[in-house]
């Protein structure tokens, strides 16, 4: 797929949001997470598998009343970070909101994954929390993406 017609398509059927999940238990931070993808009716799926085989990410069909649609989405951020880079000099619409999911990239990758300890036995718990510092500037984000799709 060539990236300018990518990015003309995603410029009018394509969606770049930060969402927030909050966290579920104590001693866990909310959770920010860039979402990319675009949606179309499925008798056009195969543009959306090209996406899919260019950029990475998955096509799932989604069942609506009276109408069938398919959907694209990237939430691996490798993938994301290679999609709008390669679409970023070519968009007219969501150049700013392209922008923003780079630097929210740069923001979380920076935080990188460092496990903690549970014991003496090498367990590891998942990641550690967040600092409300960087919970703050993710926030940020999310709030400015949503400033930029509305």
């Amino acid at each position: 797929m060539d990236d300018r017609y990518a990015a003309g398509f995603f410029d009018g059927e394509g969606c770049i949001i930060i969402a927030r999940r909050r966290a579920s238990r104590a001693g866990y931070s909310d959770n920010h997470q860039l979402w990319i993808g675009a949606s179309q009716r499925s008798r056009y799926v195969s543009v959306l598998e090209d996406f899919r085989d260019t950029y990475g990410g998955s096509v799932r069909d989604l069942r609506r009343p009276r109408q069938s649609l398919s959907e694209w989405t990237v939430i691996e951020r490798a993938s994301q970070r290679r999609f709008l880079t390669a679409v970023l000099p070519h968009l007219r619409v969501k150049h700013e909101q392209a922008r923003l999911g780079l630097a929210f990239l740069d923001t979380v990758e920076a935080y990188g994954r460092t496990w903690r300890r549970t014991d003496n036995l090498a367990r590891f718990a998942g990641t550690r929390p967040l600092t409300d510092e960087q919970i703050n500037e993710r926030e940020n984000f999310r709030q400015q993406m949503h400033l930029l799709n509305h």
